[in-house]
């Protein structure tokens, strides 16, 4: 019974490798292992397609006037992004960009915010995980103060220069600066200028006080500290005397007192003396211009048409004086002489043209203007034709011709009329002959 077992087990055992020794099992088996292909660099392709991207990397932030610009490196089989940005610290999002093409964003932004950006890579088959950039901190609003500050002193004039900050700050807009000076000893200060673009200043100053120049950089975000300059110590500029001064115009009620012009000079004190020089009289401090009319509506002085003045002129930096110059003595005024040489032509049937020459004693003054009279009885009545004319002839209409006229002349300066000088008589026309 046990032999027989045995048996019947190494039977099946000798079937069963003669089984796998069969070369038609090893031949099916050989062909069924070379059915089943690899898979070409084609199918690889389509699987590929079929898989979502990864993520992006290397978000980079960049902030510059009122924008910030992310961009990341391009992920392989990506088709576009999704963009999107939080400024409360990635507690919210909002879109920015939905499937777009290009590896980076700009945003216009708040400066004083935090910033952060989120990227995902997208395809047909899907998107990618959120890629978060770091945060994008706010930069120095304010920028650093100028440097270099110097100034220097002129006539009349402080300039100032700087050299802008190595630091603007996040700039919104152009860098610009504030100019205040002080000629008090820094209790007050005056803007000279605000916001300008230059990085020097000229300041009219005048020459007498003590003076401070402060700058600061500006822009949208704010402004720097002052910078104050050191003491710009007074400078006194000792002006020299007019070349000339002279006095003209004499009249009965005044004269005028003129000068040539002194180079830096803020004004022009003038005196007058009417006993040669021994006394004098203020007649203006710190006159502007180069002329002053002089009369008795100046206070403390009485314009005397008799007498003989002498003016002085200086000039006049911050209040300090210059060498004075003397004008010549001038005489009193009188109304000038007769005009010469008066004269009458007929130049039409209707008009005669009178002509004459000016005086040859003007009065001491300059002439004024002339007057023109006509009488047509031999000098018993007389009309006046013109007044006040500037120059030496003048045009009379209405004339009879059968009238014979006189006409008379006089000059007029500020002092008064002069005498009349007349004409010779101009004839009437002779009545035409009858034949």
């Amino acid at each position: 019974m046990r032999r027989s077992l045995v048996s019947c087990a190494i039977a099946l055992l000798a079937v069963l490798m003669g089984a796998f020794s069969s070369p038609t099992l090893a031949h099916s088996q050989h062909a069924s292992r070379e059915s089943v292909d690899l898979p070409s660099a084609q199918s690889q392709q389509a699987q590929a397609s079929n898989t979502a991207p990864a993520a992006p990397a290397g978000i980079a932030l960049t902030r510059a006037a009122g924008t910030l610009t992310a961009s990341w490196t391009a992920v392989s089989g990506a088709t576009g992004y999704d963009v999107n940005i939080s400024q409360d610290g990635k507690a919210s999002w909002s879109r920015h960009a939905t499937g777009q093409a290009a590896a980076s964003a700009t945003f216009d932004i708040d400066f004083t915010l935090v910033y952060h950006v989120a990227v995902r890579a997208v395809n047909t088959s899907g998107e990618s995980g959120w890629a978060v950039s770091a945060a994008s901190w706010p930069q120095d609003i304010v920028p650093d103060e100028p440097t270099g500050l110097t100034a220097t002193r002129t006539a009349n004039q402080v300039a100032v220069s700087w050299t802008a900050p190595a630091n603007a700050g996040y700039v919104v807009g152009a860098l610009g600066y504030d100019v205040n000076w002080s000629n008090d000893h820094k209790n007050s200060w005056t803007r000279h200028a605000s916001g300008q673009s230059a990085t020097s200043a000229a300041i009219t100053s005048g020459n007498s006080a003590t003076w401070y120049v402060a700058v600061r950089a500006v822009t949208a975000g704010g402004w720097s500290d002052w910078v104050v300059s050191d003491p710009i110590e007074a400078t006194f500029l000792i002006l020299p005397a007019p070349d000339a001064v002279t006095v003209t115009n004499r009249g009965l009620t005044g004269m005028t007192v003129g000068w040539s012009a002194v180079n830096n000079a803020q004004g022009y004190n003038v005196n007058a003396s009417a006993d040669g020089g021994n006394s004098w009289t203020r007649l203006a401090s710190g006159a502007t211009g180069t002329s002053l009319a002089v009369n008795s509506s100046i206070s403390g002085f009485t314009y005397e048409s008799g007498a003989t003045y002498i003016a002085a002129v200086q000039a006049v930096d911050q209040g300090v004086g210059g060498a004075w110059r003397n004008s010549a003595a001038s005489a009193p005024a009188y109304p000038p002489g007769p005009p010469a040489d008066v004269s009458g032509t007929r130049s039409g049937l209707t008009t005669i043209s009178v002509t004459w020459s000016a005086p040859a004693d003007d009065g001491g003054a300059a002439i004024t203007g002339y007057d023109v009279n006509m009488s047509p009885n031999g000098g018993l009545s007389w009309t006046r034709e013109h007044s006040n004319v500037t120059g030496t002839s003048a045009t009379v209409s209405g004339i009879d011709n059968a009238t014979s006229y006189i006409f008379a002349v006089r000059a007029r300066n500020d002092a008064g009329d002069g005498n009349w000088a007349n004409s010779a008589t101009v004839p009437a026309l002779a009545a035409p002959s009858v034949t």
